[in-house]
């Protein structure tokens, strides 16, 4: 007995259990269970799909696109390397992330995406934006610190929110990358790295081993000043790219 002899609810919902790999692959095996797949999208399912550290493997985005687009896009996937758990609740939030990725990696040199979840304490934040400073600078730092590996070069990969432009001359809450090499290596010249938040991906961030070259205001029209504030997960994607056009 084949396993769409099963109640169409029960088998529908294990199409969930699959990477999009595989549906375009039973697609491409059989036309009769391809048709199959294009009326489930009708029906009820997709979601939630939870997807653990490690090379990302996309699931539901079958249920959005129509199989010569999945086909493409699939083909078009970047490399996308979690470095926490992520969780899906829905195909529209599979894709808003898979394009998310792919707008990341047009920044990279070599089309490598990393992702985490870093927070600020919530304590640490309210100093920050109430501009009290403690003698150390007004500024806080995010956890975790995400280690990189570029061409066997070991980084590490921070996220920090400082209160204080030196070129405008006042205080101005801003978030920017910080990054620490461990090797000063010739392949990293011109280098540095580039990020994106998942929930604003036309905010960029960029900074190379010595120089801040884009940051981003925390003021009251940021989309990401109220999880700084609240010390709630910020969802970034980085890479290595070029600092300079």
């Amino acid at each position: 007995m084949g396993w769409t002899s099963l109640p169409k609810d029960v088998w529908v919902q294990c199409l969930d259990y699959l990477s999009d790999d595989s549906i375009l692959e039973l697609a491409v095996a059989s036309p009769n269970f391809k048709c199959t797949l294009i009326e489930s999208r009708r029906t009820g399912g997709g979601g939630p799909w939870r997807h653990p550290p490690g090379t990302w493997q996309p699931a539901g985005l079958w249920r959005v696109l129509n199989f010569s687009c999945l086909s493409v896009e699939m083909k078009s996937l970047p490399a996308v390397i979690l470095h926490c758990d992520i969780e899906f609740k829905d195909p529209t939030e599979v894709s808003k992330f898979f394009h998310a990725a792919k707008t990341v990696a047009s920044d990279t040199v070599d089309g490598r995406v990393m992702f985490s979840k870093f927070s600020f304490d919530p304590r640490e934040s309210a100093d920050l934006f109430s501009g009290f400073d403690d003698g150390a600078g007004n500024w806080c730092g995010a956890t975790p610190n995400v280690p990189i590996v570029f061409k066997g070069v070991e980084m590490e990969c921070c996220l920090e929110a400082q209160c204080f432009d030196f070129e405008l001359g006042q205080d101005l809450s801003s978030l920017h990358l910080g990054c620490a090499c461990w090797d000063d290596h010739p392949v990293l010249e011109g280098l540095g790295l580039c990020c994106r938040p998942l929930i604003s991906p036309e905010v960029r961030l960029k900074v190379s081993w010595d120089t801040i070259y884009e940051e981003h205001l925390l003021d009251a029209t940021s989309p990401l000043s109220t999880l700084v504030r609240a010390g709630e997960a910020l969802p970034i994607f980085f890479g290595v790219g070029r600092m300079r056009p």
